[in-house]
Parts: structure tokens; C-alpha cells; sequence
């Protein structure tokens, strides 16, 4: 008696084991030979395809990491931003409240001009104590609703004769 070949299709089912001793399940060629491992023979089955359904979605995760990560970014620099107009604001309080104490309303608002972030308003107040007050939009029109302030006093000073 001749033993043919068995064909895929042929009345016995192929399948894979993932390791390429056996061929695809579309093909018409013979079954590779039982492979034996572990001491126990196994058949073949049709190899398993990776990713059938989830084509591109490493491209849509990087494009949603990266443009999460952008977005931290900015918010990062926006909060240095701001600190950065606080610290302007305060020590242009500071100055504004010395030329102040000494009389000099004119040099206090120029201070604030030269020391301060755009559009800041500096109100002064006070007879024995002068207090200088700086509120200002830290970046300017891109953070509508934040504003930083600061507040300085200092003790008028005497008139010299």
C-alpha cells in the first residue's frame, strides 16, 4: 500500500504552532510532520494573525501622547509665566511704595512702568504709611480672568527744610 501525501483541506485540519513549521492554512501544500515537543506530538493549527484589528493604533497613541505631552508643556511655561509677572509685580510694589514715602508720586508710577509687566495698574494709598498696590495680567491677553498682585507699604518719610 502507497501512503499519499495529505493535502490541506483534505479531510484532516492544519494548524500552527506559531514557530513556522507549519504552513498558512490558505495554501494548498502538504502538512508538515507532527511536531513533537515537550514529549507530546501536537498538530497543526492554523497560525494565529497579530494585530488583525488593530492596525495604525501605535500611530494613534503616539499622536495622542505626543500632543498630551505638548499640552503639559505649555501649561508648564505658563505657570513659569506667571510666577516670573509675580515677582515683577512685587518688586515694582517695592519701588513704587519708596518713591512714594519720599513724595514722588511721578517716580513711583515710573517705576511700575519700567519694573512691571504690561497694562499694570498701581494704586497708592495712605498719609503716615504709604502703601503701593501693582496688579498686572501676567501674560498679557493669553490667560483672560489670571491676574497677579502684589502689595507693598513703606513709612512715609519727613519733609527735609
Amino acid at each position: 500500500m502507497v501512503r499519499r501525501p495529505v493535502r490541506a483541506g483534505a479531510g484532516r485540519r492544519r494548524r500552527s504552532h506559531g514557530d513556522g513549521s507549519c504552513r498558512s492554512a490558505c495554501d494548498n501544500a502538504l502538512v508538515a510532520p507532527p511536531v513533537i515537543a515537550h514529549g507530546a506530538e501536537r498538530e497543526c493549527r492554523p497560525a494565529k494573525r497579530s494585530g488583525d484589528g488593530d492596525a495604525g493604533s501605535v500611530t494613534i497613541e503616539a499622536a495622542v501622547a505626543l500632543s498630551a505631552l505638548v499640552v503639559v508643556l505649555a501649561l508648564c511655561l505658563a505657570g513659569i509665566g506667571v510666577l516670573i509677572a509675580q515677582v515683577r509685580a512685587t518688586d515694582a510694589a517695592g519701588e513704587a511704595a519708596r518713591q512714594a514715602a519720599r513724595g514722588d508720586d511721578a517716580a513711583a508710577r515710573a517705576a511700575v512702568a519700567r519694573l512691571a509687566p504690561a497694562d499694570s495698574v498701581l494704586t497708592l494709598s495712605g498719609t503716615d504709611v504709604v502703601t503701593a498696590q501693582v496688579e498686572a495680567p501676567p501674560l498679557g491677553a493669553l490667560l483672560p480672568g489670571i491676574r497677579v498682585g502684589a502689595t507693598a507699604v513703606a513709612a512715609r518719610e519727613p519733609d527735609m527744610p
